[in-house]
């Protein structure tokens, strides 16, 4: 289910087949950086995974922030991580993993 996301648009997936699908406290891994813009609109949402790791350029940046408009989220793994990424933007009352 979640590689046919990559055939749509990111947030009518999210809107029209996770918000209706997905159990929310199941871990999603969201299969590219840009589809993380689009969570918001799934706010039930507990825990995501994504590898930023991108094997055509290297380790990508990614701002963080659109994660802290899903508000549900508690668990967020990233994995393939920059030394430098800035965590702030979704430093609450989540646990964190990640790894470079």
């Amino acid at each position: 289910m979640i590689n046919a996301w990559r055939y749509f648009k990111p947030g009518s997936y999210v809107e029209e087949v996770l918000t209706r699908s997905w159990p929310p406290e199941r871990e999603l891994r969201v299969p590219d950086p840009a589809f993380m813009d689009v969570l918001h609109i799934f706010p039930e949402l507990r825990a995501v995974r994504c590898e930023l790791r991108n094997d055509h350029t290297g380790v990508s940046a990614l701002d963080l922030a659109p994660l802290a408009r899903t508000p549900g989220l508690r668990t967020i793994a990233l994995t393939g991580c920059r030394d430098d990424l800035d965590l702030a933007p979704c430093c609450t009352s989540r646990t964190w993993t990640g790894s470079s």
